[in-house]
């Protein structure tokens, strides 16, 4: 799927979650820009990602690891190091369930706060775990890395081909529908309707 089917599902699944849990205004902007930002992450390993194309240093960096993983994995066995190859590269360990796990881990620590650096990664973890059900429909991902590196596929449609654009329209009529619904209650404690 392409950024904008990911982002436009991420968005939708932010917005699902604050509004079947009532986050006042501030909590769904939180929600909302986690599950963006969560929904785009595990395509940081892409050359062509959102991100990366935005923030440069953030694509040297990611593929400066992924270099240097790889270089060191010379030294291991063969199966091995194929395995650790095929965890670098696009659709590899960020594309496991490794992440969203990391990221409910990492709740706890941040429990102690106002509320909306834990919604926000509550909203990441939301995007990120779309990004992963969208890639299942488009070539598979390894949801088990470290245990396998199989990819895991539902079926097989095309990046960028109509199941992708017909589900992109969806999630933003589905995404305007969530706003406006939002939007009337907020708008309905102040004016009688």
């Amino acid at each position: 799927m392409t950024g904008k089917t990911h982002s436009a599902t991420g968005f939708f699944a932010g917005l699902v979650i604050s509004h079947y849990t009532g986050c006042p205004g501030a909590m769904t902007l939180a929600m909302a820009t986690g599950s963006v930002l969560g929904g785009l992450l595990p395509d940081i390993d892409n050359v062509h990602s959102q991100i990366g194309s935005r923030l440069p240093v953030v694509e040297l960096i990611v593929h400066g690891c992924q270099r240097g993983i790889r270089l060191l994995s010379g030294i291991l066995p063969r199966k091995l190091r194929e395995n650790v190859r095929s965890m670098t590269g696009h659709r590899g360990l960020l594309h496991s369930l490794l992440v969203p796990a990391a990221m409910l881990l990492a709740l706890p620590v941040i429990g102690n706060t106002n509320g909306i650096e834990k919604t926000f990664l509550i909203g990441m973890i939301a995007g990120n775990l779309s990004h992963l059900i969208l890639d299942m429909l488009s070539g598979g991902v390894p949801l088990l890395i470290p245990f396998s590196v199989a990819r895991i596929r539902v079926c097989n449609f095309r990046t960028g081909g109509i199941m992708d654009k017909l589900w992109r329209l969806v999630m933003y009529f589905g995404i305007g529908y969530l706003g406006l619904s939002e939007l009337y209650q907020i708008v309905s404690k102040y004016i009688r309707i």
